[in-house]
């Protein structure tokens, strides 16, 4: 009779460590994208000048998320990132085969998770970031089930 109570307990262990894992997958992501959001922003900031881009769109930074190659021990791995992307180094990423060569940048703007604006409010700017955490985590969570 013991094997079985064994067996129970080896299979709770199981549960709580999935989920655990989850959130802490989660958490993580969750940080990720504030940071990139915050990163964007700053850069955003910085690279907008109102006497080179007068409605500054061509300068907005989008986060999307990118199939990078990553190596180890001698093999190719791909490995999803986000990473921000602005109209300057959307051709070098393209050029890098990051991003398929026929994608436009319209298409990375409707998947990107945000996009930076300047001219948000405070209200404005904290729900585009919230929609955009949420739509990280809920494709996070998507890829974990």
């Amino acid at each position: 009779m013991k094997v079985p109570q064994i067996k129970s307990i080896y299979a709770a262990v199981l549960k709580i460590k999935k989920k655990v894992s989850n959130r802490v997958i989660l958490l993580i992501g969750k940080i990720r994208m504030s940071l990139g959001i915050k990163g964007a922003t700053a850069v955003h900031r910085i690279m907008s000048k109102p006497y080179l881009d007068k409605n500054n769109k061509e300068v907005r930074n989008y986060i999307v998320l990118l199939e990078l190659p990553v190596r180890k021990k001698n093999r190719i791995y791909t490995m999803e990132r986000l990473h921000w992307v602005n109209r300057n180094n959307f051709r070098r990423i393209k050029r890098k085969g990051w991003i398929p060569k026929k994608t436009q940048l319209n298409d990375l703007r409707t998947k990107a998770f945000y996009m930076s604006d300047l001219k948000r409010s405070y209200s404005e700017e904290y729900t585009a970031r919230e929609k955009a955490t949420n739509r990280y985590l809920n494709y996070l969570k998507e890829n974990l089930s």
